[in-house]
């Protein structure tokens, strides 16, 4: 913990003692922080580096060739993962707080986002939340390509972090008021957004199960007049829907995670890897078609040593639209993960972490190429990758 006096002594010190520039932005970022803080308040610093290493094989459909002319594509991603971050802890009385930026990029191109910054305010019987932090349907599993990929796309209900208003209740019982999302369903319409994104849930947790279920909902209207659409107006709302639970058991050495959904035009809500749940304005019907899509993941996990804990887990999701096949392509899409690696801790704060990972992708998801890091090839049939994740968390 960090306290104004010590903070403000130890930079006047620094001062003195000429430091470099650089040296002193580092060394008395804590002291920037403690000065804009109530004197009353505590805070702690922390931070983690993270190397992606993977060296990445892709298959394209048989008969298809990348612009290399060859079926088959590879590559070395080796990297600072774009989830690496430094942030901050704050308690202040009844009310806590966190702030979190993203550190992504390399020695040609930086970038520096904000993750999360937040507010809790714990009042009798639960706690009110306000600020940018995960959705509550947000559950990772331990796959670690792709910068943490944790089946984002194949089975984990992922919208990246969003600004929100969220109420707690001590009993499991929340609701959140999350920033509203809008894909447009057809090129060049315009979209309104008229109400926030909608979730309404339970998490809680008995002995070794904890675990949680929920709905959400969000909505937007979509509009072009028939002069900007080849005479073909279109004035809808876009209603998108996900009822999702997760959950895990601790039998140690033992562990099960396991995650399930369904829903509707996810992509229109903002759900990340889901490009073919789309609600699909059909030219042949001059009809809206809405995307059913289900799926989820599963994972067990063996704790080898005190230092070393195994996981292997499969992701799976599928999309329904009946557009697409009117249009001359197929109405289901599905695409699957497989995944085995082990966390090895070296010391206090470093892991690594080696993968083996697989992916095989189905019809319309061919062409959509969500294979990682692979654009060389115009469709991809599969993939597999294998490395390792280094990270220091300090």
């Amino acid at each position: 913990m960090y306290h104004i006096a010590g903070v403000k002594k130890s930079c006047r010190m620094l001062l003195k003692k000429s430091l470099t520039g650089l040296a002193l932005v580092s060394l008395c970022v804590p002291a920037v922080i403690a000065m804009a803080t109530p004197a009353h308040a505590e805070f702690s610093v922390y931070g983690s580096a993270r190397m992606s290493t993977f060296y990445i094989n892709a298959s394209a459909p048989t008969g298809m060739n990348g612009a290399d002319g060859k079926d088959s594509y590879q590559t070395l991603h080796y990297t600072l993962q774009t989830n690496s971050r430094v942030g901050a802890k704050f308690s202040t009385g009844d009310v806590t707080g966190q702030i979190e930026l993203g550190l992504s990029g390399n020695q040609d191109s930086n970038k520096v986002s904000t993750r999360q910054i937040y507010g809790v305010w714990k009042f009798d019987g639960g706690n009110l939340l306000v600020g940018q932090t995960y959705t509550p349907y947000t559950f990772f599993s331990e796959q670690v390509i792709g910068d943490d990929n944790d089946f984002i796309g194949f089975g984990a209900t992922y919208d990246s972090r969003q600004p929100m208003i969220k109420v707690s209740l001590d009993n499991g019982l929340y609701l959140a008021l999350i920033q509203p999302k809008s894909t447009a369903v057809v090129a060049g319409s315009t979209v309104k957004s008229f109400m926030p994104k909608v979730a309404v849930g339970f998490d809680g947790k008995a002995g070794i199960v904890k675990g949680g279920l929920g709905f959400a909902y969000n909505a937007f209207s979509d509009k072009i007049s028939a002069d900007n659409n080849g005479g073909v107006g279109f004035s809808e709302t876009i209603s998108s829907s996900l009822a999702y639970l997760h959950g895990a058991v601790d039998l140690n050495p033992f562990d099960v995670s396991l995650a399930a959904h369904y829903g509707q035009n996810l992509n229109n809500m903002g759900i990340g890897g889901r490009s073919l749940s789309t609600a699909v304005f059909d030219t042949t019907t001059n009809k809206l078609e809405d995307a059913d899509s289900y799926g989820g993941w599963l994972q067990l996990g063996y704790k080898l040593a005190e230092n070393t804990k195994l996981d292997a887990g499969v992701g799976y999701v599928h999309d329904h639209n009946k557009a697409y096949e009117d249009l001359g392509g197929s109405k289901d899409s599905a695409k699957v993960s497989y995944f085995v690696n082990a966390q090895i801790k070296i010391a206090k704060g470093f892991m690594i972490v080696p993968e083996f990972d697989y992916f095989q992708f189905y019809k319309g998801y061919r062409a959509n190429s969500n294979a990682l890091y692979v654009s060389s090839i115009p469709e991809t049939k599969s993939e597999w990758a294998a490395g390792a994740k280094w990270q220091m968390d300090f």
